[in-house]
């Protein structure tokens, strides 16, 4: 099998396998585990490490991915093992549509049989899969605290490393946007002490970066943010960079796969999309707001490689990032309320967890436009989607700038309650925290 190493030849594969499985289906017959061969087994079992490597990398390349996930799951159909078959279902489904659409119905249908399927092997291991594939898919569509209750029930069983690796890391990115800060400080600790337990450099890394550095910022210490997100910029080149500067191969079954790692995976010009997010918050957190929309802007553009959830938070940190300059009276003021509006239409049709930004970055809109009246209503709209997306946090935050707007006899019950909400969350400086959280609000 070869590797493909071009983007384009990672669409052709992807559509490749698509247009395969969407004329073969899923009927197979089932085989004994004696009768399946091993070269056949070696082949479904690579593509799948391939696939799971790619999600513990940092900046892994979602297309290419999923097309590995498809290949594992068409060789699994047609060698017939009944636990291979489940796993890679599982996997096909972990990555559906957005919740409410076409895709969407397909993956429920498809986690559903990945579920019956995992009680045909009768193995922990491929219920926790199917577990596993259920709470990555309502990641993807949007719905995080669903998501976190999911994956959280099948972390503990999972002896698998490079799955365990990936719950947490969307765990801790689920977290992050639920604004559930204390629960993410015991989760991203507890696995940082694992990966150095292990030697596992490349946890290591991921533990430190994204949706960790709220960690720090909770605790009021953007300067460590920085700094481990600096440290793991510069561990990630000396795990990457090979003496031509390209990419290295990750170990497969020796003979299996051959050709070389494409040079876009998993080193970025910038660099991993953790450390994008890791120097965005710190600046925003301190204001430094033009460097944080430099940055952000950046993840932005990398929609090619990154994934959707990335991209929509790049959207929310650049939208951010755009009124706070705006605010200070920093760049071009139409232009970027422009740039505001389209991430908040991006961010409107995401849906989920997305839809609490929209309106609260049309406020922000409204605000330096005059229209005070409108930028009330906008907060409070959004205060009522990120409650409905559970993002608590966030919600506190749209009532402290909604409430400071309004500056009337509950103002400041209103401010004194939302900061109660960061505290108990153990952030150490709430009026910071919620200037990061929706900055540019401000009277």
């Amino acid at each position: 099998m070869r590797m493909p190493t071009t983007r384009f030849g990672i669409k052709v594969a992807l559509f490749y396998f698509r247009m395969l499985l969407a004329l073969r289906g899923l009927h197979f017959v089932v085989r004994a585990p004696a009768l399946v061969r091993a070269e056949d087994l070696a082949r479904i079992d690579t593509c799948s490490f391939i696939s799971s490597s790619l999600a513990a990398a940092i900046g892994g390349n979602l297309r290419l991915r999923i097309a590995f996930v498809r290949r594992a799951l068409l060789l699994a159909l047609g060698a017939g093992d009944l636990e291979r078959v489940a796993r890679c279902i599982a996997g096909e489904a972990a990555y559906g549509g957005r919740l409410g659409d076409r895709s969407w119905r397909r993956t429920q249908r498809l986690l559903q049989h990945a579920h019956d399927l995992a009680e045909r092997c009768g193995t922990q291991q491929a219920r926790t899969h199917a577990t596993w594939a259920e709470g990555q898919a309502l990641f993807g569509a949007g719905q995080l605290h669903a998501a976190v209750e999911c994956l959280g029930r099948c972390l503990e069983p999972n002896d698998a490393t490079l799955q365990r690796l990936d719950i947490r890391w969307v765990m801790i990115r689920a977290l992050g946007l639920l604004g559930r800060y204390a629960e993410l400080r015991r989760l991203q600790q507890e696995s940082l002490r694992d990966a150095i337990a292990r030697g596992d450099a490349y946890a290591a890394i991921l533990f430190r970066v994204g949706a960790a550095t709220l960690v720090w910022l909770a605790d009021d210490r953007p300067d460590l943010a920085e700094r481990h997100a600096s440290e793991a910029m510069q561990e990630w080149s000396t795990l990457h960079s090979a003496g031509d500067g390209r990419s290295t191969s990750p170990r497969t079954p020796d003979g299996v796969l051959e050709g070389r790692w494409p040079n876009e995976l998993p080193g970025l010009v910038f660099g991993p999309v953790g450390t994008m997010v890791s120097l965005a918050m710190p600046n925003l957190y301190r204001g430094d707001w033009e460097k944080a929309h430099s940055v952000s802007d950046t993840l932005t553009q990398r929609s090619n490689v990154f994934g959707r959830t990335s991209v929509l938070t790049g959207r929310q940190l650049r939208a951010s990032s755009a009124l706070a300059m705006v605010e200070r009276h920093l760049g071009d003021r139409e232009t970027l309320l422009r740039e505001v509006e389209r991430d908040a239409r991006a961010l409107a049709r995401a849906g989920a967890w997305g839809k609490g930004f929209a309106p609260a970055f049309r406020a922000g809109i409204a605000l330096r436009r005059g229209a005070r009246a409108d930028a009330l209503a906008g907060l409070d709209a959004a205060a009522r989607e990120f409650d409905t997306a559970h993002m608590k946090s966030y919600a506190a935050a749209a009532r402290d700038r909604a409430a400071r707007l309004r500056d009337d006899a509950s103002s400041a019950s209103e401010i004194a309650s939302a900061a109660d909400v960061l505290r108990a969350e153990g952030v150490v400086s709430p009026e910071r925290m919620i200037a990061m959280l929706l900055p540019g609000l401000g009277v």
